[in-house]
């Protein structure tokens, strides 16, 4: 009842963002994605490691601390089971961004995991192998490219522009980004694809945050690949 006045812009920001179709790209997720967010986030070596030690904790201290641990559960299964559920029932919405409060409830089960096994020594094997499997999972993913290179494709697309044309930008809500980085005077030459009013001359497609009906569409209006670039295509008719 507190914190319910301060939800209504958060609210009304979403309300709008759901209308402009701004999540039209997502999919229902499967009934286990709770548990894959987990594994995705931990590494699929590190996860039934990390799990089999949470397990081994509630196991072992549930009749002295039910209480804790029913809250530490809940805080950990909670938000994506929410998100499954809102998704089946209503619309996706499952986006890992919005159950990283679930975290750190799993990390406490972990750490009480660890501190319920038997001897000192196997806890220190535990702590070691967790936080290496831990340290390893964050390399593996810092030599990925996560990120998508909005600057040359803003950059090739400027380049064949002609005074008039425009550049369309799927996902549309994306089309301020290449407005960043496009000449201060093409800025109004950016604009969100829509396929039944954009007859731009060039055209943004990111790989990511797109549906499927959508690329296919940009890819039919847009046949002609100029550069591929980091996470993004620019595409001509």
């Amino acid at each position: 009842a507190i914190i319910f006045p301060a939800l209504y812009v958060p609210l009304t920001v979403g309300r709008e963002a759901i209308t402009g179709g701004k999540f039209d790209w997502l999919v229902k997720p499967p009934w286990w994605e709770p548990a894959a967010l987990f594994n995705k986030a931990n590494g699929s070596i590190a996860f039934p490691i990390m799990f089999a030690l949470a397990a081994w904790g509630v196991g072992r201290a549930w009749r002295r601390a039910r209480g804790a641990l029913e809250l530490t559960l809940l805080l950990m299964w909670a938000p994506p089971l929410i998100l499954v559920a809102g998704s089946l029932m209503w619309r996706p919405m499952f986006m890992e961004r919005y159950a990283l409060y679930s975290f750190p409830a799993f990390f406490i089960l972990i750490a009480i995991g660890i501190w319920e096994l038997d001897r000192n020594g196997a806890r220190a094997v535990a702590t070691v192998a967790v936080v290496i499997l831990a340290v390893g999972h964050i390399h593996s993913y810092s030599l990925k490219i996560h990120d998508v290179d909005w600057h040359e494709a803003a950059r090739v697309a400027q380049a064949s522009l002609r005074p008039d044309d425009t550049i369309a930008v799927a996902p549309a809500y994306a089309f301020e980004v290449v407005r960043y980085y496009v000449y201060p005077p093409l800025r109004g030459n950016a604009v969100g694809y829509d396929p039944a009013t954009t007859h731009s001359a060039v055209a943004i497609l990111a790989e990511h945050g797109v549906n499927a009906a959508t690329a296919a569409q940009v890819h039919r209006d847009y046949p002609r690949v100029l550069r591929r670039a980091r996470g993004v295509v620019v595409l001509s008719r």
